[in-house]
């Protein structure tokens, strides 16, 4: 397909698709990346935070619902959830408190309290509200992108393209 000026563009391949490309963004703080939103209605997207509160704020400033609240992990059932001076740093792993003393940048991610979350697997959480199929999966988990994977078995075989946070030096335990 070409546009007027003889250029394909993603926007115009999509136009092509018979069913949307689903996009989940699992730690999707402050809502899904502009290059995804101009390529609705062609890409269905999906958030999902750990975090109620940004969940709820971005359902409320977004005129579909499509974030959800949920901790996922490698295994459902109930774990401990750290809460930090900085939401964005919220984990299912504790912060390591050494560096917030050699490190003051890092202070965003002292602990403040520990709470305990019902976790899910993706696997769970997708078929319960009936996702057969991600084409693209963005992870900013805060550590525990290794146990959404491992929660995600079957639908993981469906992702296309898997976007994932990488972390060289360990902040968490």
């Amino acid at each position: 397909m070409k546009t007027e000026a003889g250029l394909v563009t993603v926007e115009n391949l999509l136009q092509t698709l018979d069913t949307p490309l689903v996009v989940f963004d699992i730690g999707c703080r402050w809502g899904f990346q502009e290059h995804w939103k101009r390529l609705e209605p062609a890409v269905q997207l999906v958030g999902m935070d750990a975090d109620e509160q940004e969940v709820e704020t971005l359902n409320t400033l977004n005129k579909k619902k499509d974030f959800f609240p949920k901790v996922l992990g490698a295994k459902s059932g109930y774990g401990n959830f750290y809460v930090t001076q900085d939401p964005a740093c919220n984990s299912l792993y504790p912060p390591d408190e050494k560096l917030t003393h050699i490190r003051p940048i890092l202070a965003v991610t002292k602990l403040v309290s520990t709470k305990t979350a019902e976790i899910s697997t993706l696997d769970e959480w997708a078929e319960e509200k009936g996702f057969s199929n991600i084409d693209f999966m963005k992870l900013d988990v805060q550590g525990a992108e290794l146990d959404i994977l491992q929660g995600a078995q079957k639908i993981l075989q469906t992702v296309r393209v898997l976007e994932v946070e990488g972390q060289f030096n360990p902040m968490y335990h």
